[in-house]
């Protein structure tokens, strides 16, 4: 039986699956990359352990997955009140996305922080072809209060990083006179970063204009 999603929860080494299905994988990770070369369904659901998850969240997302099966990657708006919104980037509590998408673009880039790390996948998406959309998931719950400043915080050495891999020196530049403490670091990092950069946009037709507004929508 071909499963419907294979669901990812990080960052734990163990699971209990909350719901049993032969239609779910169930998958604990570390890093989440550990887990994504073990998955076989075509949607992946990535969720942080403190997320619930329940039937009534799962057929939400399955519902989305139908309506709109060009999407490539879901991540949840409980402010939107439209069916798709376009955002730069998915939450790191809970995505959806297509196994297409992540063998196009690879996982996650380890050497970033968490909420960077979610960020960069989601601006590769975009050179990769695919889009990140918000759809309003209000099931969407977390087990405990969750710090979400801390879960969400990126640092500037890493954004830096991140914006002139996906969207170019000009944007990384501007950043970098907000933020001149990491001026030195970007430039001593600069030679990995670039092969870095690449890699992420060798097959990408994003054009400088677009590439602007994905700056602006970050």
């Amino acid at each position: 039986m071909r499963k419907q999603f294979d669901i990812v929860v990080y960052p734990t080494k163990e699971i209990e699956p909350p719901i049993e299905d032969d239609a779910l994988g169930w998958f604990a990770s570390k890093n989440i990359n550990d887990a994504l070369p073990k998955t076989s369904a075509e949607w992946i659901i990535i969720a942080h352990q403190e997320v619930k998850i329940t039937k009534t969240l799962l057929d939400q997302i399955a519902k989305a997955c139908l309506d709109f099966p060009a999407v490539d990657c879901f991540t949840p708006s409980e402010e939107s009140q439209q069916p798709l919104s376009y955002v730069a980037a998915p939450s790191p509590y809970l995505m959806v996305v297509t196994r297409r998408i992540i063998q196009r673009t690879g996982a996650f880039d380890l050497e970033l922080g968490l909420g960077s790390r979610f960020l960069d996948l989601g601006l590769r998406m975009y050179h990769a072809g695919g889009q990140t959309f918000a759809i309003p998931l209000s099931s969407v719950s977390l087990k405990k209060d969750l710090p979400s400043e801390k879960m969400l915080l990126m640092n500037p050495r890493d954004v830096v990083q991140v914006l002139y891999k996906n969207l170019g020196i000009a944007v990384a530049f501007s950043y970098l006179i907000k933020h001149p403490k990491v001026i030195f670091y970007f430039l001593k990092n600069f030679r990995a970063c670039h092969q870095k950069r690449k890699k992420a946009i060798s097959l990408s037709k994003v054009s400088d204009e677009r590439l602007q507004e994905l700056y602006k929508a970050f």
